[in-house]
């Protein structure tokens, strides 16, 4: 997926930034700054550090102004909102967010009016910034990556100006938002997780016709030949109906064969019908 996003974002010279299981598109400085979110030039109390962590979704209806969007993002929260004078005036169409933190989502509530936030040191009070007033460095840790040698010293050389921690399967950059997106993008182009196997997958599907259709189906589906060569060539001709939801491949296999006295089975990098 970020492999994808990231080639659309090159070809309309646009960013983008992961939030938890989501991602932004949009602007690149906006979207640049939203890397760096985490960082704050002050550091909150354990409390108010595991208020910001706290996930939740967020909405509001038609007509809301900015102010009152963020009032309504800090709802049930002992927050409090110092200079809201920077936020404009406008009226906002109706928006909800996914699940996420309550930083994810101050942070991008607010980049869509060039503004971030800092927290007032030793306090609960959240001062907005410009986005250009902000710091223009951060931190970000990049998780189940496993690091050859050789791709770890590409990246110190693609981030001199930063600091690199690297553990088993992570990477943490701090340094320059530059450097931090360039080692994003360096570590999306270099690793593509692996395809789920045929024994990891799992189907959903309702239909009706004959076993030999179905096996042909999903056969072409899997890029796996089928052999019904040993099964009884009447009981492959027979209609059945099933519906499956979320089976693994021999679950369905087993489904489509039930009541033809014959087992499916995949063996050689293929799907055999037997009796």
């Amino acid at each position: 997926m970020e492999q994808l996003l990231l080639q659309i974002c090159d070809q309309e010279n646009l960013g983008f930034c992961r939030l938890g299981d989501s991602f932004y598109l949009g602007p690149k400085q906006a979207a640049d700054r939203l890397l760096a979110s985490s960082q704050n030039t002050s550091k909150p109390s354990r409390k108010t550090h595991n208020t910001l962590l706290k996930k939740a979704a967020s909405a509001w209806p038609d007509l809301t102004t900015p102010k009152e969007a963020l009032e309504t993002i800090l709802a049930q929260t002992d927050l409090k909102l110092e200079n809201a004078d920077l936020l404009p005036h406008d009226l906002m169409p109706s928006a909800s967010t996914p699940t996420m933190t309550l930083d994810q989502r101050l942070q991008l509530l607010l980049v869509q009016f060039d503004l971030g936030y800092e927290l007032k040191r030793n306090s609960k009070t959240l001062v907005l910034r410009r986005i250009a007033d902000l710091p223009t460095s951060g931190t970000v840790r990049f998780s189940d990556v496993d690091l050859t040698l050789a791709q770890y010293q590409k990246i110190k050389g693609k981030a001199a100006n930063s600091r690199l921690r690297r553990n088993k399967k992570s990477v943490t950059v701090t340094g320059p938002v530059d450097e931090l997106v360039t080692v994003r993008d360096f570590i999306v182009k270099s690793f593509t997780p692996p395809a789920p196997t045929v024994s990891e997958q799992q189907f959903t599907l309702t239909v009706t016709n004959r076993r030999s259709a179905i096996l042909a189906a999903i056969g072409k589906q899997l890029q796996m030949p089928v052999d019904t060569s040993l099964a009884d060539p009447a009981a492959m001709r027979e209609v059945v109906s099933l519906s499956v939801d979320n089976v693994s491949l021999q679950e369905l296999l087993d489904q489509i064969m039930a009541g033809a006295g014959a087992t499916c089975v995949v063996a050689d990098g293929k799907i055999i019908a037997k009796n």
